[in-house]
């Protein structure tokens, strides 16, 4: 029996069955469908909110949504309190913006948020990554409400806006769904973080955006001969493959079982096509550097400037800044929530020589920002039976677009299973 809770495992998996039956396949896919149809970009997420609010209110729960546009559900066990807390948790908002974001990312149909099926499979604007993984949360949590199960502790369902890395940190992005409902409306035992990943996890890497200016001088085109001509395009072009390189051997370096933090030269800016007769005065690179638990920033940017220098980038002619940091975090791979959470996953057909021989990760969620936050916190994510069968195709460079509800469901099962072991 695990700690917190107050039925025996044979019994959870009974009552995990009982709740199951409040789930249909038909149903979860209907769910995500109309989920991928409401475009849901980080910072306009209030659409969305508002309808998985009435989905989870409709299955009994009491809910609310936030003034940045999370969604937040509540189970409510016996008034004696005395039991265990457990947050379900996804976010709700999608990486592409406008058309320009489409044509980055290939612009092909899987990018637009109108939902496709063929058999048992959906494609669509984030239809796996992240609306499959909150419409397992919020199926999830509508099971429990309709079984009207007698919970002995609280049962938190939170669909939280905000999720993706994007923006400077100040605004919309970077976790600030779920910063805002652990801050302010809910603060759980354990939460479990529905993300890609076929087993449990408990690490997750942090990042860390740094910019690289590189100065030069301004000039005209037409007096290059005549001038002094320094242009920072050139110094800067010199400097990324040095990037790249330090990088490589930065995650060799901090490569762990469960983590492999990966970086990359994700964004140059410099001149101005309109005016091309003119050389900028400085260059900028942006790098996302993903950070294990315990290293800090300015290590990585002390390190990474001797690499610069010794590669023969003048130390006078650059900048090397941070411009977001989100720490990572671990939790305590035997703690409450991560044996249940691996329980219900072995429950749910999840091979425990797959959790070990899983690639580490490098991506970055939300759970990171929930460890940070004093919360211990597992992730676990479904089958990628579609993305592993594409073999991460051309057509679909990063791999969020499309889910087979089976695998959905599997994950359902697995959320549903972890709140049978800890609130009944």
């Amino acid at each position: 029996m695990f700690q917190g809770c107050t039925t025996s495992p044979s019994g959870a998996e009974e009552l995990a069955r009982h709740i199951m039956s409040f789930v249909s396949a038909e149903e979860l896919g209907r769910l995500l469908a109309e989920m991928i149809d409401i475009d849901s970009p980080t910072g306009e997420e209030h659409e969305l909110a508002r309808f998985l609010a009435g989905y989870l209110a409709g299955a009994g729960l009491t809910v609310r949504t936030t003034p940045a546009a999370s969604v937040l559900g509540l189970g409510r066990g016996r008034e004696s309190k005395a039991g265990y807390s457990l947050l379900l948790y996804a976010p709700i908002d999608t990486h592409v913006r406008t058309a320009e974001d489409r044509r980055r990312f290939g612009d092909g149909p899987n990018l637009l948020p109108s939902a496709r099926r063929s058999a048992t499979r959906l494609a669509g604007l984030g239809a796996e990554n992240p609306k499959a993984f909150a419409a397992a949360v919020a199926t999830a949590g509508a099971a429990f409400g309709r079984a009207a199960t007698d919970l002995t502790g609280d049962l938190w369902v939170g669909l939280g806006s905000g999720g993706m890395p994007y923006g400077d940190g100040d605004g919309p992005g970077h976790g600030t769904g779920v910063r805002e409902l652990i801050t302010h409306y809910c603060k759980p035992d354990g939460a479990v973080v529905a993300k890609p990943g076929w087993s449990v996890s408990t690490a997750e890497a942090g990042l860390c955006w740094l910019r690289l200016r590189v100065q030069g001088r301004a000039s005209y085109v037409g007096t290059k001969h005549l001038a002094p001509y320094d242009n920072p395009i050139v110094t800067l072009a010199a400097a990324i493959p040095v990037i790249e390189a330090w990088l490589v051997a930065f995650a060799e370096e901090h490569r762990s079982a469960e983590l492999f933090p990966q970086g990359a030269v994700s964004a140059v800016t410099a001149g101005e096509s309109r005016q091309a007769a003119f050389v900028p005065d400085f260059a900028e690179a942006t790098i996302d550097l993903r950070l294990p638990p315990g290293h800090t920033p300015q290590a990585a940017v002390d390190s990474l400037t001797e690499a610069l220098a010794a590669a023969g980038t003048p130390r006078e002619k650059m900048d090397l800044t941070v411009t977001v940091y989100l720490p990572g975090g671990t939790t305590d791979s035997g703690s409450t929530v991560a044996e249940a959470t691996r329980a219900a996953w072995v429950a749910a057909g999840g091979v425990m020589a797959d959790e070990a021989a899983r690639p580490p990760a490098s991506g970055v969620t939300d759970a990171a920002i929930l460890r940070h936050l004093g919360v211990p916190t597992a992730r676990i994510g479904m089958p990628r039976r579609v993305a592993t069968e594409r073999a991460w195709a051309g057509d679909d460079p990063v791999p969020l677009n499309e889910v087979d509800v089976r695998d959905c469901l599997r994950l359902v099962e697995v959320l549903v299973g972890t709140g049978a072991r800890l609130l009944v």
